[in-house]
């Protein structure tokens, strides 16, 4: 068999387990008329276009982060297997050497992002909270879970299951 068969036989079937194993799990049911993962940017069903565009564009650069992970293998892969070959050592050393700078500009990109939403909304994702920090005790369809802020208790009351605060732990 050749080398290309050899490939398109392990990708094929790499596409099979990871598209039709994951059908066989039965760890939890799930209502998926229920699953919004827009919730957090339209509370209530009020939109801000803000913060659903940067939570969209946070989104984006989370996927380019993992291709630069990706190519941060492939850098390495091919360094390691270069056998003394000059032409793939520099080849792998400039994966790597890209893939750096590819990172460092998602980073700069996801603190830009950050700042234009914040700038534009009244606050920050990464700011840190001046809430009273609490338990707050779920318990909805079997399940227990605490949150540490009252807002945080709130909302997952408001969207998911009863929930109870308790200042002060």
């Amino acid at each position: 068999m050749t080398r290309n068969k050899k490939i398109l036989l392990l990708v094929s079937f790499c596409a099979i387990v990871f598209l039709i194993l994951p059908h066989f799990v039965f760890a939890q049911t799930v209502d998926l008329a229920n699953i919004n993962p827009l919730k957090q940017y339209c509370p209530g069903g009020k939109c801000d276009p803000a913060k659903l565009i940067g939570g969209i564009i946070k989104a984006a650069l989370g996927i380019v982060g993992s291709i630069a992970l990706l190519m941060f293998l492939y850098g390495g892969f091919l360094w390691l297997t270069s056998a003394g070959n000059e032409q793939k050592i520099t080849k792998g050393k400039s994966v790597l050497v890209w893939a750096v700078i590819g990172l460092a500009v998602i980073f700069m990109s996801y603190a830009a992002v950050n700042f234009v939403i914040g700038a534009l909304t009244g606050s920050s994702t990464t700011s840190t909270s001046t809430e009273t920090i609490g338990t707050c005790v779920c318990t909805g369809g079997g399940r227990y879970s605490t949150q540490n802020t009252q807002a945080t208790c709130s909302a997952v009351s408001a969207t998911y299951q009863p929930c109870t605060w308790t200042s002060g732990i």
